[in-house]
């Protein structure tokens, strides 16, 4: 296979977005009201405009950074990331191109 797991009906689709933590749950030590995260894995239904995930499946943005005018941005970064993450197998001395001009 591939690799790339296929959701069945009914799901929500959506695998890359930037979002900003609007309430925490017990037991979560690293994100605050305010943090600006992204998935940090594939399948989480991001074609929304409220969820409620794991801090284990979200990467931190620094915040002081990425004002709000510059999320959409940031967003192609978060992007990249996760297609190294899940694709990449990247090895020490291997190099990489972002080009974002045909997205």
């Amino acid at each position: 296979g591939s690799g790339v797991e296929i959701s069945k009906p009914p799901f929500i689709a959506g695998a890359d977005a930037l979002g900003l933590v609007v309430k925490v749950g017990p037991g979560v030590k690293n994100l605050s009201e305010g943090d600006w995260v992204c998935p940090f894995k594939t399948g989480m239904g991001t074609f929304r405009s409220l969820a409620v995930w794991r801090e284990k499946d979200l990467l931190k943005m620094p915040v002081d950074l990425m004002p709000l005018e510059y999320a959409a941005m940031m967003r192609e970064m978060c992007v990249a990331y996760r297609l190294l993450e899940d694709h990449g197998n990247l090895k020490p001395g291997d190099s990489v191109i972002l080009n974002a001009a045909n997205s």
